[in-house]
């Protein structure tokens, strides 16, 4: 399986590279293919970027992940809590805000993200907040929070540009437009204490699943968000229906077809159309931007506009949320994460065909590598992390258990390593029953 999916790539490693020790490298001819990192490394590179926080209340601990593949990560998360001033709220009830930024093209916009989304979404959402008449509201809360992710976009792309052409230097270039030169996907996830009430916002491909335990060996999932890209039905008809008689609005999976996700934060080839002023700008400034895609006749064709649920934790069986960027989801469905999850819970299971999982719904779109096959056949799971989030990043690199396989995956230098895989990014939220 391995030897399958790294003969599709430019290098090429033999079956046998599963059994190399720490030190071995292979050479064809006199290039370096791969050296295998000692285990000290690997563990160094899986741990570096893992956190663990425990809180009094609903949410009673996060464990965060990343391992990049770009270089530097693309990824960025986010982790708020906000006390909740609602009149009929307590001191205990809180605003928590949980979210992934998958950036593409650079950084810069997840950056940007990270730094700004919380603090405009909160300021726009304080009225809800702050008002016995509108905490039922959800109607008010939805449509306040896609216009924030809309307003925030709008300042990346139009008023980046905006100064850029204002004052064309690489200062203003550097300062203010890079964000809407690259772009990223964002999944932001608001949790109320005061009403158990859990909002998923979702722009782009990252996703959020909720993993709950029926039993002690029963376990359900279910996929809280849509996989916002070019090859999903819904999105292709949304789009389509914006752009009559434009056939190369969607093909291939890509709008225009080139960008996956067909909601993005930046991106602002997508979404403008700078052909008339690309060419006044100086040739420092303009050789950071790229041409406009074929056929951009009627932009934007791309938005930040989320697509956004609302649902009702129960907080006696929902017990974990588990919100990642779409590398993980390139190598693990919902079900393995399921059981990936109970596995980890439970020090009993020896076996996973121990356990029942229950699939509430299905994707739209699932693109793995068939890992799950493994765990189907009865592979162990690697079982030696403590954050929740190593433990699924570890696994999901390993195929069904094999720790040779991590090994590989992890002495993939950055960022030859997007070859084979994604920057991973993975939060788990643990909900806790207070009653």
């Amino acid at each position: 399986m391995f030897k399958h999916i790294l003969n599709n790539h430019k290098y090429k490693f033999l079956a046998a590279a599963v059994g190399v020790t720490a030190t071995e490298t292979y050479n064809s001819g006199n290039k370096e293919l791969l050296s295998i990192l000692p285990k000290n490394d690997i563990e160094q590179k899986l741990t570096k970027l893992q956190h663990s926080y425990s809180f009094l209340g609903k949410v009673k601990r996060v464990d965060i992940n990343q391992l990049p593949s770009n270089s530097p990560i693309e990824d960025c998360h986010i982790e708020s809590i906000i006390n909740n001033d609602a009149p009929n709220s307590n001191y205990n009830d809180k605003i928590m805000l949980f979210g992934v930024m998958d950036g593409h093209s650079g950084g810069h916009t997840s950056n940007f993200l990270q730094q700004n989304l919380v603090a405009n979404v909160i300021s726009k959402l304080y009225p809800y907040f702050n008002s016995s008449d509108k905490v039922e509201d959800l109607d008010y809360f939805n449509e306040t929070l896609k216009k924030s992710f809309i307003e925030l976009d709008n300042q990346i792309v139009l008023e980046g540009f905006n100064k850029l052409l204002k004052s064309p230097t690489r200062e203003t270039l550097f300062n203010s437009t890079m964000p809407a030169i690259s772009g990223s996907c964002c999944l932001l996830t608001i949790f109320n204490t005061n009403n158990d009430i859990l909002t998923v916002a979702q722009t782009g491909d990252s996703r959020a699943i909720l993993v709950s335990k029926e039993s002690e060996y029963e376990y359900s999932v279910r996929q809280l968000s849509k996989d916002l890209t070019g090859d999903n039905p819904e999105e292709i008809a949304r789009i389509k229906n914006l752009h009559p008689n434009e056939d190369s609005a969607v093909f291939r999976g890509r709008v225009l077809g080139s960008l996956q996700p067909s909601r993005a934060f930046g991106d602002y080839r997508y979404k403008i159309d700078l052909s008339k002023h690309q060419n006044l700008l100086p040739p420092d400034v303009k050789m950071f931007l790229r041409r406009p895609p074929k056929n951009l006749l009627t932009p934007p064709y791309v938005t930040a506009e989320p697509d956004v649920h609302n649902f009702k934790i129960d907080l006696k069986k929902d017990k974990y949320m588990i919100i990642a960027s779409d590398g993980l989801f390139e190598l693990l469905n919902n079900e393995d994460i399921a059981r990936l999850v109970a596995q980890w819970e439970n020090a009993n299971i020896k076996n996973p065909d121990e356990l029942k999982i229950n699939v509430v719904n299905e994707p739209i779109k699932q693109d793995t590598f068939k890992y799950d096959q493994r765990y189907k056949q009865g592979l162990p799971c690697i079982k030696k992390d403590e954050n929740l989030a190593t433990h699924l990043i570890r696994n999901a690199l390993s195929f069904g258990g094999q720790e040779e396989f991590v090994d590989l995956m992890c002495s993939l230098k950055e960022p030859g390593s997007r070859k084979y895989r994604d920057d991973l990014t993975v939060q788990v939220i643990f909900f806790n029953d207070t009653k």
